[in-house]
C-alpha cells in the first residue's frame, strides 16, 4: 500500500552495505579518533613524569588539559579536516561526528587516568624525591595503560575496517548492531583480538610492568600509589587497570561511533556496576542500561503536576528514538498524566530471558503441553492462568490492592537475525502484555523474578537495581536518588504481595493516565456536536447535508444490482462541527498539511465552524412495503464501519447486499469514513504524519486529532439517522407514498463494523446514546498488540523503514508499542473499554450489548489480542459455537447471551499438522506465529468471517429489539457446514 510513497522517497536507509565513500569517511574519523586518544594519553604521561619530578609549574590536573604544545588539538583538527574531506556521503551507521570523536577520545583518557589513580592526581602522584620507586611505579603504570588503550583502539579500528569492507569469509556488516557484535563482541564476550595485539599490551606487558616497576621495588605500596585499587579484593592490579581501560573503551567507542554496546558486561563480564556507562543518567530511567526510555512505562518519567493524577510525563528529547530528518521531540508526551492503559510493558536483560524455561506466562503451542485436541481448543495459542500463580517468575500488580493482572510474556521477535536466528540480546525487549486494559489514573507495579536465561543460568539483576535491592550504598546520585522511592512505594508493596525481595530480578512502576486525560477531549466534542444538532433538529426548514447522487433498484427484479434487498443507494455530504484548526479544502480537510485540535485554555476543544463529511446510506426495500400490514418489518437505521483504509462507501453499497443473500436485510444502512485511517487519508498519513525519507513523526498528534475528528462525523452521522433528519429531502428519503424512510427516534438504531470498522465501533459504542446492540467483527483493543502482529504492519513498516525507525528493533517497539499508543489511546477504544458494558460514561446511555465475532487465526487482528478485547468487556465465550474456550479471565456460557464472543473456524488449517507450519513465497508463516510477527497473507481468514452465512443470521438475529447472541452453527463453528464458511464455498487451501 505505500508503494507510492516509497517511489517519493531518497535512497533507502534500509538497504545494502555502506558504500566505499562511507566506508573512507568512517575509517578516517576512527583513525584520528585513535591519534587524538594517544595525543592525549601522551600527553597526560608527560604531566605524570614531570609532576614526579616536580618539575611542574602549576598542577598535574591543569598539566593533562593544558595541551601546553598543542599535539592534541592538532590531532582534533585533522580529525576535522579529513571528515571535511572524506565525508561527503554521511554514512548510515557507525559514525556520529568528527567533533563527537575528538571529544569522546579526550574524556576516555581522561577517565582511564583518573579511574586509576582516583579525582585528583597531584594528591596521590608522587615525587621521585620522597618516594622515587612509587614514583616510578605510577609513571610505568601510566605508560603501559596508554599503550594498551592505543592497541584496543587500533584492534577496533582494523575490524571495523573489514567489517564495513568484507571478505571471503564474511559480508560486509549492514547495520550498527552487527558492526558491533563484530568488532565489540556480545553480552560477556570481550573484543576480538585476532592478532594477539591486547593480550600483549593489556595482560603480558601490563603484568610485567606491574611486576618489575612496583611489585619487586622497595618501598612501593599498592594502595598508596593505586588508592582506588583493593589488593585483598581478589583483583590482580594488572586486571584492575585493564578493566577500566575496556570500561571507558567501550564507552568513548559507543559515543564515537554511535553504538550501544553494554559496558558494564564489556568491562569484566558481569552486571555489577563496575562501569556505570548509563548515557545521559541524570535524564533517563537507569534500570535498563541499554536504552534511555526502558523499562517502559516508568514513574521515573512522572513529575508532580496540577493534574488529576498529580503527575504529568516527563520524557527528555534524549529518550526518543532517533529518525532521519527532524528530531523526536516529548513535548506532546509531556502533556500527558500518565502512560496508556493498554501499552506494552518493556524491559531488557542483557544475558537474554527463556521464557519457557522460567516457567513463565507465555502463548502455548498446540500440543505442546498436554491439551486437549480441539475444538474447541482449550488452552492453546493463549497464556494460561500463570501470571496469577504465588510462584509466577512475572509479576504485575495493583500497587494499592495488591491484586495480580493476568498477562503473558513473549520476546521481541525483530531483534532476531533471520539468517542465524540468533538473538540480538543487546536489543531484544522483553514484552509483557496485560491481559486487560489496567484500569485509568492508577498506580501499577511490575516485578520479575527467578528468571532463567538462554543455556540454563540465572538471570541476574543489573548493577544500578542490584543496588537498590540489596541496599548497597553507591557513590552514584542517580542510583542514590532513587532509593527512597523504592524502599516506601515498590518494594514493600512486593512483599506484601508474596514477592521476595532477595528473589527479585527487576521491579519498577507506573501510573495510568486518568480518565479524565482519556476521555474529556472526546465527550467535550460530542456534546458540543449533538448541542449543534438539536438546533438544527429544532428548525423543520434546516438542511444540514447535500445529496449528490441517488441511485435506485427494481426490487422485484433478482437480476438488478440491488438484488431484491437494496431499494436505493443515496451518496453525499453532511455538516460535521469541526474541532481542528485551520482552514478546509472545499468544505472538507486539508490532506497538503497537518490540522491539530483546536482547544482553549483548559484543553477543552473549541468548535470551528462545520467540515462536509461523506455519507452514503442504502434503503432497503423493505421501506417499500405496506406499514399497515402487520407482517411488514421495521426498517430501522444501522451505521456501518469500514476497515483500514477503506471507505464508507463500500460498506453501504456491500454489506446489505451481501447480507441480503443469506437473511431478509431490512436495514436502512449508513456510513461514513473514519477519517484518518480512510482511503482518502492514506497518502496524507504517509507524506504528513510519518514522513518518508524525512520524519515527520513529530505532527504524530494530529493523527489521534483526525481520528476523534472521524469518530465526532460518525456520532453526528449516527444521530441525524436516528433522529431522522435525512428525511427532510423528501427527494432522496421518501418513498413513493410519502414516507420518510427513517423511522424516527422512537425505533432502535444499531451498529455493526468490521476490522477497523469493529475497533472504532468498539469505540462508537463507549460514546453513543443512540445504539444499544453492537456487532463487532474482528476486532481487538489493544494496538500495542495488534499492530506488529497485523499483515496491515507490513505497510506501515515500508514508510518507517524510509525514516530509520526500523533500523534498531527496540527502537521500533518502543515506538509502535509504546510511544505511538500514549497519543493513539485517547482517539481508539482502549481508552474508553472500561466504560462499554459497565459504567457508561456521562452521556453515553445504557451500557453497551456486543456481538464480537472473530477469525480463528486472523492475520490482520490476532486473536490473542481479541482475548484482550473480550476480557476487558467481560464478554463470555458462546459455548454451545465458539471453537476457543477456557480461556482464562473469559467465562464460557451457552446462548442465548445479551453480549458474547464467538470464534469462527474458517476451515483454512489445521494447527496440529506441521504441513502448514512452512513459509509462503514471501518468507512468512502460513499459520500466524505466537510472536509480534507478521504472517503471510495466504488465505488469511480475517476477511471471510464476515462472509460465513451463519454468523450473519447471527448478527441479525441479534441487531433487533430484545435480540440475544444465540449460536446458528451446526454446533460449533467450526466450517464443518456450507453455513459454516464464507459464503457457502469450500474453505481457500494455503498449501495449493
Amino acid at each position: 500500500m505505500f508503494l507510492a510513497l516509497l517511489l517519493l522517497a531518497p535512497t533507502p536507509v534500509w538497504a545494502l552495505e555502506q558504500v566505499k565513500s562511507q566506508q573512507k569517511c568512517i575509517n578516517q574519523v576512527n583513525k584520528n579518533f585513535a591519534k587524538v586518544a594517544s595525543a592525549q594519553g601522551k600527553e597526560i604521561c608527560d604531566c605524570i613524569k614531570r609532576g614526579s619530578k616536580d618539575s611542574l609549574e602549576g598542577t598535574i590536573e591543569e598539566c593533562m588539559t593544558a595541551d601546553a604544545k598543542g599535539k592534541v588539538e592538532k590531532a582534533q583538527q585533522k580529525t576535522l579536516s579529513k571528515e571535511s574531506k572524506s565525508c561527503g556521503t554521511t554514512p548510515e551507521f557507525g559514525y556520529s561526528s568528527g567533533a563527537n570523536a575528538n571529544d569522546a577520545a579526550i574524556a576516555k583518557e581522561l577517565a582511564i587516568i583518573h579511574g586509576i589513580f582516583g579525582d585528583n592526581l597531584d594528591a596521590v602522584i608522587m615525587t621521585e624525591f620522597m618516594l622515587k620507586n612509587a614514583a616510578k611505579c605510577q609513571h610505568a603504570v601510566a605508560k603501559q595503560a596508554k599503550k594498551c588503550q592505543d592497541a584496543k583502539l587500533k584492534v577496533f579500528t582494523s575490524c571495523k575496517k573489514d567489517a564495513l569492507k568484507g571478505g571471503k569469509s564474511a559480508a560486509p556488516v549492514e547495520s550498527a548492531q552487527q558492526l558491533q557484535d563484530a568488532c565489540l563482541g556480545t553480552g560477556a564476550e570481550a573484543m576480538p583480538d585476532p592478532k594477539g595485539k591486547i593480550q600483549k599490551d593489556c595482560v603480558d606487558k601490563l603484568g610485567d610492568t606491574i611486576d618489575k616497576k612496583c611489585i619487586s621495588k622497595k618501598g612501593v605500596v599498592l594502595s598508596d600509589c593505586f588508592p582506588l585499587f583493593d589488593p585483598n579484593g581478589g583483583s590482580t592490579l594488572q586486571a584492575f587497570v585493564d578493566r577500566i581501560i575496556e570500561c571507558e573503551a567501550c564507552k568513548a567507542i559507543n559515543q564515537a561511533d554511535a553504538l550501544n554496546r553494554n559496558c558494564d558486561l564489556f568491562d569484566d563480564g558481569l552486571l555489577n556496576l563496575s562501569c556505570f556507562a548509563i548515557a545521559n543518567a541524570s535524564e533517563c530511567e537507569i534500570l535498563n542500561a541499554t536504552e534511555c526510555l526502558l523499562p517502559y512505562p516508568s514513574s521515573r518519567f512522572l513529575t508532580a503536576a496540577p493534574t488529576p493524577t498529580g503527575f504529568r510525563l516527563d520524557f527528555p528529547d534524549v529518550g526518543l528514538p532517533s529518525v532521519i530528518g527532524d528530531p523526536l521531540v516529548p513535548d506532546f508526551y509531556n502533556e500527558l498524566d500518565g502512560f496508556n492503559p493498554m501499552a506494552a510493558i518493556l524491559m531488557h536483560f542483557p544475558q537474554g530471558l527463556d521464557v519457557e524455561a522460567s516457567n513463565a506466562a507465555r502463548l502455548l503451542e498446540a500440543g505442546c503441553c498436554g491439551q486437549a485436541v480441539g475444538p474447541p481448543w482449550v488452552d492453546t495459542r493463549i497464556d494460561t492462568a500463570r501470571s496469577l500463580d504465588a510462584n509466577s517468575p512475572s509479576v504485575l500488580i495493583h500497587a494499592d490492592t495488591g491484586d495480580r493482572v493476568l498477562h503473558f510474556l513473549e520476546l521481541d521477535s525483530h531483534a532476531v537475525d533471520p539468517n542465524t536466528g540468533q538473538a540480538n540480546l543487546d536489543r531484544q525487549a522483553t514484552i509483557l502484555h496485560p491481559g486487560l486494559s489496567l484500569i485509568p489514573g492508577e498506580r501499577y507495579i511490575v516485578a520479575m523474578r527467578n528468571l532463567k536465561a538462554p543455556g540454563g543460568a540465572d538471570v541476574e539483576p543489573e548493577g544500578v537495581f542490584l543496588a537498590l535491592r540489596d541496599k548497597v550504598i553507591t557513590t552514584i546520585p542517580e542510583i542514590e536518588a532513587r532509593r527512597a522511592y523504592f524502599e516506601s512505594s515498590i518494594f514493600p508493596q512486593l512483599i506484601s504481595a508474596g514477592v521476595a525481595r532477595e528473589d527479585l530480578v527487576l521491579a519498577f512502576d507506573f501510573t495510568t493516565q486518568s480518565e479524565h486525560q482519556l476521555t474529556h477531549q472526546m465527550l467535550a466534542m460530542r456534546d458540543q456536536a449533538f448541542a449543534h444538532l438539536a438546533a438544527v433538529e429544532a428548525d423543520p426548514n434546516q438542511i444540514n447535508f447535500s445529496v449528490e447522487n441517488v441511485t435506485e433498484f427494481d426490487c422485484d427484479d433478482p437480476n438488478d444490482d440491488g438484488g431484491l434487498t437494496v431499494w436505493r443507494d443515496v451518496a453525499g455530504t453532511y455538516e460535521s462541527p469541526l474541532f481542528l484548526e485551520g482552514d478546509l479544502v472545499d468544505g472538507d480537510l486539508d490532506n497538503s498539511s497537518v490540522q491539530f485540535m483546536n482547544v482553549d485554555a483548559n484543553d477543552t476543544p473549541v468548535q470551528n465552524g462545520v467540515m462536509d463529511a461523506r455519507f452514503d446510506i442504502s434503503i432497503p426495500c423493505s421501506v417499500l412495503l405496506d406499514p399497515e400490514d402487520p407482517n411488514t418489518p421495521v426498517s430501522r437505521p444501522i451505521v456501518l464501519g469500514h476497515g483500514f483504509f477503506g471507505t464508507g462507501e463500500e460498506m453501504a453499497q456491500g454489506i446489505p447486499k451481501g447480507a441480503g443473500e443469506v437473511v431478509d436485510w431490512n436495514y436502512i444502512a449508513g456510513a461514513t469514513d473514519w477519517r484518518a485511517f480512510s482511503d482518502q487519508d492514506f497518502l496524507w498519513f504517509g507524506l504528513q504524519i510519518i514522513g518518508v525519507g524525512q520524519s515527520a513523526l513529530n505532527n504524530f498528534p494530529a493523527h489521534a486529532d483526525r481520528l476523534r475528528q472521524g469518530m465526532l462525523n460518525t456520532l453526528v452521522l449516527g444521530r441525524m439517522m436516528k433522529l431522522g433528519l435525512f428525511n427532510r429531502d423528501s427527494s432522496a428519503f421518501e418513498t413513493p407514498d410519502g414516507r420518510g424512510v427513517f423511522p424516527g427516534a422512537s425505533e432502535e438504531m444499531y451498529y455493526y463494523g468490521i476490522s477497523l470498522g469493529g475497533i472504532m465501533g468498539t469505540f462508537f459504542s463507549a460514546l453513543t446514546p443512540d445504539v444499544e446492540r453492537f456487532g463487532i467483527d474482528v476486532s481487538a483493543l489493544a494496538w500495542s498488540c495488534i499492530i506488529q502482529r497485523s499483515t496491515q504492519y507490513i505497510q506501515f513498516v515500508l514508510a518507517l523503514n524510509t525514516i530509520g525507525l526500523i533500523d534498531d528493533p527496540m527502537h521500533e517497539v518502543l515506538f509502535v508499542g509504546g510511544l505511538a499508543h500514549e497519543l493513539w489511546i485517547s482517539a481508539m477504544p482502549g481508552g474508553y473499554a472500561r466504560h462499554i458494558t459497565t459504567d457508561p460514561l456521562p452521556g453515553s446511555g445504557s451500557p453497551s450489548k456486543i456481538l464480537m465475532q472473530s477469525a480463528w487465526l486472523d492475520k490482520q487482528i490476532s486473536n490473542q489480542c481479541a482475548a484482550i478485547q473480550a476480557r476487558t468487556l467481560g464478554l463470555p465465550s458462546l459455548k454451545d459455537g465458539s471453537i476457543w474456550q477456557g480461556l482464562p479471565g473469559i467465562p464460557d456460557a451457552n446462548g442465548p447471551q445479551d453480549s458474547a464472543w464467538v470464534m469462527y473456524d474458517t476451515g483454512s488449517y489445521d494447527i496440529l499438522d506441521p504441513n502448514f507450519f512452512g513459509q509462503d513465497a514471501s518468507g512468512r508463516s502460513l499459520i500466524p506465529q505466537l510472536a509480534n510477527e507478521v504472517p503471510s497473507r495466504t488465505c488469511d481468514p480475517h476477511g471471510a468471517r464476515p462472509a460465513i452465512p451463519a454468523g450473519i443470521e447471527q448478527l441479525v438475529n441479534f441487531l433487533q429489539p430484545g435480540g440475544q447472541v444465540e449460536n446458528f452453527c451446526n454446533g460449533l463453528c467450526d466450517a464443518g457446514d456450507p453455513d459454516e464458511t464464507a459464503n457457502g464455498n469450500p474453505p481457500c487451501d494455503p498449501l495449493q
